[in-house]
């Protein structure tokens, strides 16, 4: 049986094996904090960075908790002086944390100087013992929940979250017997629309119920070996539980005619969603911890390895405390700390206050965009005010078209020609972006502009059902739901695709694939792809647009990319195509985002 009681009076025990040396001085050079703040500063500027621009986020607002938990465990459970890594091995966890913080300052992305931080302060953890003479290293798992995957990972696992809550509460409706449609994390019914991002967030986005699991292992003194295990029961848990309020909202709208957006219902749902949520993970916990229980090993036996290892990673109870004070007399000379030499010592101030002169730099330096990697070598096309006058569209007007051309530092100017208009009583705009180096994923510049990305999802040409040419109907496009909630609450829907120097209409990569464009496009293998324009239309609405609205919006943006294709591959056939347009533009203000970072 596991209780504080009995673990206390472990601790006693161990304190009377213990005979603890003399504590490090500041005046030595292997003082073990001095080694630590070495370490840990050239982290501090970027993961200051890191941390202000996460903490203004819904979704990430628990960040301060964290630092807060670990700080308050440490306190109530170390047990030892600040000490310096004993084996080889744990110097491993400062070498790659250093090693990241190069990486920040070199890529200019703070998520590296976090990720050292976090390596560095897990192997400072781990040099410490507990009063259940164990190492500290399980505290760093809550500080492990402040690392949001980089490279806008998080996007595609939160829309991978979005579809299935989506899938699991359409079962829902089906059993409560509700009409309803599915469109990506788009729930329609007769009436109204509901997306799951809409409804799910804040406390019960995914990273925040992955904190709380992590929190939960810091608390139960897990190993840090079981945090995939709790990763996949904070994810299990998000997509149920927010499958279940996705259903009570539309139950309570269609059946019991209450809307629950109105009054005190959206504060008790979501309080009732969380304390199911952490009712979910705390029986995750126990589910875990009886699988990963301590395997008592057999003393007249000889040691089995396999237990042996297995019961490394088993949960703390207070079977294995005894089989660690067992053996804490033999383990007791070996975890000595070998001095460090003044010349290693000295390196690694120098490399330490190196990397915290470049990281301060870094910090307040302004940002260079590689543009010879960004734009192409010369202008495809010049499309003039007329561009679109052939195609059709019955609700949409166009009404003005305007030119804009960005100075680059390298090669040509980056040419984005607009046409705005009305749809219905929406705001409707089309922009042809050119020369760029390959496909670029224009959801990330609004997203830089404030707006949320509510939904990404590739839609088949086939699906509206209008094109003749058998290769355009192969052909995909990207089509993303947006939205912004100050100064006011306005939805968008954007459509984007690509046309290469030649008229053939590029393929719509999915959201991993444009993710493995991005990286290879960072590590400089992007020159090689081929010139292309993007193709724009966006569409901003006060309310949500209709089904049919969508539909009629889909076959007009797959007809002004038929027109743009039609356009390159007829001027591929004239001669004389200048390589840059000198044009004297008066002063245009566009909300397109004109710059396009990678």
């Amino acid at each position: 049986m596991n209780s504080d009681e009995s673990l206390a009076r472990i601790s006693r025990q161990l304190d009377e094996l213990n005979n603890p040396g003399d504590k490090d001085s500041w005046l030595t050079n292997s003082s073990g904090i001095r080694l630590w703040i070495v370490c840990l500063i050239p982290t501090l500027p970027l993961l200051l960075v890191y941390l202000w621009a996460s903490v203004r986020t819904a979704p990430l607002a628990y960040i301060p908790l964290a630092f807060l938990l670990v700080g308050l465990l440490y306190r109530s459970r170390a047990d030892s002086p600040v000490g310096r890594p004993k084996k080889k091995a744990d110097w491993l966890p400062i070498g790659i944390g250093l090693l990241a913080v190069l990486m920040a300052v070199l890529l200019s992305y703070p998520w590296f100087s976090a990720f050292g931080f976090v390596c560095i302060a897990g192997s400072f953890l781990r040099s410490v013992r507990g009063r259940l003479r164990r190492s500290l290293a399980y505290l760093t798992a809550p500080l492990i929940s402040i690392l949001v995957p980089p490279f806008q990972i998080d996007d595609l696992i939160v829309n991978w979250a979005h579809r299935k809550t989506t899938w699991i509460a359409s079962i829902f409706l089906d059993f409560l017997e509700i009409p309803h449609a599915i469109d990506g994390s788009v729930i329609q019914l007769f009436e109204l629309e509901v997306l799951a991002s809409e409804v799910n967030g804040g406390f019960l986005s995914i990273f925040c119920l992955f904190f709380i699991a992590c929190s939960l292992m810091a608390w139960k003194r897990v190993s840090l070996w079981l945090l995939p295990a709790y990763a996949i029961a904070a994810l299990a848990t998000t997509i149920l539980v927010n499958a279940s309020r996705v259903t009570f909202h539309i139950f309570a709208i269609e059946s019991l005619e209450i809307d629950e957006a109105v009054s005190w219902l959206p504060i008790a749902a979501a309080a009732t969603a969380g304390i199911a949520a952490i009712a979910i993970l705390y029986s995750f916990h126990h589910l875990i911890t009886a699988f990963f229980h301590f395997v008592e090993p057999n003393q007249d036996a000889n040691v089995n390895p396999i237990v042996q290892g297995f019961n490394k990673l088993s949960y703390m109870n207070e079977n294995r405390a005894f089989e660690e004070m067992s053996q804490y007399r033999s383990r007791e000379g070996r975890d000595e700390a070998v001095p460090i030499a003044s010349t290693a010592w000295m390196g690694l101030v120098g490399i330490g206050a190196l990397l915290a002169l470049l990281s301060v730099v870094q910090v307040f330096r302004s940002p260079i965009v590689s543009d010879d990697k960004l734009v192409a070598t010369k202008v495809l096309l010049a499309p003039d005010e007329n561009f679109f006058n052939a195609v059709k569209i019955q609700a949409a007007k166009i009404e003005s078209h305007s030119l804009t051309m960005t100075e680059q530092n390298n090669g040509p100017e980056l040419r984005s020609d607009s046409w705005e208009g009305t749809f219905g009583d929406a705001q409707l705009k089309i922009q042809i972006t050119q020369p760029l180096v390959g496909w670029w994923e224009l959801s990330n510049g609004y997203r830089q502009l404030g707006w949320e990305v509510l939904d990404r999802d590739t839609v088949a040409a086939t699906e509206d059902g209008i094109e003749s040419d058998k290769d355009a109907l192969s052909k995909p496009f990207i089509y993303a739901r947006l939205r912004q909630q100050e100064p006011e609450l306005l939805q968008s829907y954007l459509f984007f695709s690509s046309v290469d120097e030649h008229g053939k209409i590029g393929e719509a990569p999915t959201g991993f694939e444009s993710l493995l464009k991005r990286l290879k496009r960072r590590m400089g293998f992007g020159n090689r792809e081929t010139a292309v324009a993007m193709i724009q239309m966006w569409v901003i609405s006060k309310d949500r647009l209709s089904s049919s609205d969508l539909l009629e919006l889909r076959l007009a943006f797959v007809k002004y990319r038929s027109t743009l294709s039609d356009a390159l591959k007829s001027s591929k056939n004239q001669v004389g195509i200048p390589d840059k347009i000198d044009i004297e533009i008066d002063s245009i203000e566009t909300t397109f985002p004109n710059e396009i970072t990678p």
